[in-house]
């Protein structure tokens, strides 16, 4: 494939961290393969150093066949989901499996249960059940302490009691929902550096982190402060749109967001009237 000069400099790229903006169909997914490509073969970097993190399993099947093709007699590069990446980790430190992940009608029936036991009674209940568990998963993901929540789905006592008594069904059942995945996976990164240098050394990984990712609910901010001996990522994102307003959103509010350090690899142009082009 012949790449413009901006993929290039993206494909050879390894000096630190790198951010890739793109739309649909201006060839990602083919230049992070490539980059890959160009890691392995041309720098040293042991394939299975490298882990690529989309937000679909659909995606991650699809890059990792896309670099099959390219590159058959290569191993070893892990591509997945942030829930399959960190499922693998809490696997690996708390034998945890497929068993242990609630579903979709056990979390419901738990909090329908919750709701009726307690007679609280609101609008559209089917919508309403659906909404409490999208604003437990905020709460959870967002590590947000429930005394400092304001439900909009309900009052907030009654959002803390079904919320608590959901929390219970899970323990006492042994399951995990996927915002457990997000929150428990930080604890681990943040207070198990034991678990951290098993797992670095099943991987024998022990190199510095090159970090080339986009954050999931502010998450993976936190998971760049990972000891450098676990992983180098490369992420493959075509969120323009978020980064864009990232950018914004840095530029009007000094200091007040933190953003990955990037180096742009292409040059600046006028801006065109919509009138005009």
């Amino acid at each position: 494939m012949e790449f413009n000069e901006s993929q290039k400099r993206a494909v050879r790229h390894c000096d630190g961290p790198m951010l890739l903006l793109a739309g649909p169909g201006s060839g990602k997914t083919t230049v992070i393969t490539h980059r890959i490509k160009y890691m392995t073969e041309e720098h040293g970097v042991r394939p299975d150093n490298i882990l690529v993190i989309t937000f679909t399993k659909a995606a991650a099947n699809e890059m990792k066949g896309r670099f099959q093709e390219l590159c058959p007699g290569t191993r070893g590069v892990t591509f997945g989901t942030f829930h399959s990446v960190f499922f693998w980790m809490l696997r690996n430190a708390y034998n945890y499996t497929a068993a242990n992940i609630v579903t979709d009608s056990e979390k419901y029936g738990a909090i329908r249960d919750s709701i009726d036991r307690h007679g609280f009674r609101y609008d559209s209940q089917e919508d309403f059940a659906k909404n409490v568990v999208g604003e437990i998963g905020n709460v959870k993901s967002g590590r947000v302490s429930l005394e400092n929540y304001e439900s909009t789905t309900m009052k907030l006592e009654d959002f803390r009691i079904v919320c608590d008594e959901y929390e219970n069904f899970l323990r006492r059942c042994g399951k995990i929902d996927f915002d457990d995945m997000l929150v428990f996976t930080y604890e681990l990164l943040s207070e198990r550096p034991d678990i951290l240098k098993l797992i670095a050394k099943q991987r024998q990984i022990f190199k510095g982190v090159s970090p080339n990712i986009d954050f999931y609910s502010g998450f993976v901010y936190d998971m760049l402060n990972i000891p450098r001996e676990l992983y180098t990522p490369l992420f493959a994102i075509a969120r323009i749109a978020g980064w864009s307003a990232h950018r914004l959103e840095e530029l009007i509010t000094t200091d007040k967001i933190i953003r990955p350090a990037y180096k742009s690899l292409v040059s600046k142009k006028e801006y065109i009237e919509r009138e005009e082009r």
